[in-house]
């Protein structure tokens, strides 16, 4: 499915018969209202004061869902998301702060949300799969490019479902872009992300994603969703560069769980 909201436009999976939709946080950014907006250096930063935000289901929102005549809701979503205003982003002049380079992981862990559509018929949904998975298992990405994608790319037309296929990485410094950094950015990002893909929250992949596709589902092998997608390669033509970044289901049901929600409420295809 594909949902524009505000000026953003991207990708999502119907995740429950009862219309639930996954999603990126930063696709629906103009919905956070709770979520307080900084910036440091050459990141924009959005962030919630807790892990899971939710949100009034009768709130008056414009998320329209295509292809369909709905329009969605916001409901949950996670602790906020990091975006870069340039691309390499020069991050350099936040090495050292390790506070806040460890609030910028939780941040990149913490960019997705969900959606509810009032359907008129269950939804056709998706499965979801909560589990940890090794370095090197086969992961799909389903989304729809954006027409501004990078020139040349595969999915630069923008139209229809693109689907691309990689392995889970298992280390930052596995990503191209990572290389054309300042030594002190660099360590500023290896300290970001490196924390997350370890520990599950976050899916590295050796994918090259396309603009539009954040929001997508990220796929293991049986069609089960495992994550979404929260960064991608086409960025800009550096940063990330094939690679596909995520937030894992893992770390999301971790999130619910933590705040006292069952995330059965949201994700419950069977």
């Amino acid at each position: 499915m594909t949902i524009t909201a505000g000026d953003a436009s991207c990708s999502a999976v119907f995740v429950s018969r009862e219309g639930h939709l996954l999603t990126a946080a930063h696709c629906v950014r103009d919905y956070l209202t709770a979520a307080a907006s900084l910036r440091a250096a050459e990141l924009d930063l959005r962030e919630h004061d807790a892990d899971v935000k939710l949100y009034p289901e009768n709130a008056r929102t414009n998320i329209r869902i295509s292809p369909s005549p709905y329009y969605a809701v916001l409901v949950a979503a996670g602790r906020g998301f990091i975006s870069p205003r340039r691309s390499p982003p020069d991050v350099s002049g936040l090495s050292g702060r390790t506070d806040l380079i460890a609030r910028l992981g939780a941040l990149a862990s913490g960019d997705w949300a969900i959606l509810k559509a009032p359907l008129a018929a269950p939804s056709p949904c998706r499965r979801a799969r909560p589990s940890r998975m090794p370095q090197g298992v086969a992961l799909w990405t389903a989304g729809y490019p954006a027409p501004n994608s990078r020139p040349g790319g595969l999915g630069a037309n923008g139209r229809g479902l693109y689907v691309t296929y990689g392995e889970k990485a298992g280390h930052i410094d596995s990503s191209e872009w990572l290389a054309t950094l300042d030594p002190a950015s660099r360590s500023v990002f290896q300290g970001v992300y490196q924390p997350g893909i370890a520990s599950g929250a976050l899916i590295l992949s050796n994918q090259d994603s396309f603009h539009g596709m954040s929001g997508a589902p990220i796929f293991n092998d049986r069609g089960e969703v495992v994550g979404v997608t929260t960064a991608g390669g086409q960025k800009s033509d550096r940063f990330l560069e094939n690679s596909t970044l995520g937030a894992s289901l893992r770390g999301i049901f971790d999130a619910l769980r933590g705040s006292g929600i069952d995330p059965g409420i949201f994700f419950n295809c069977p």
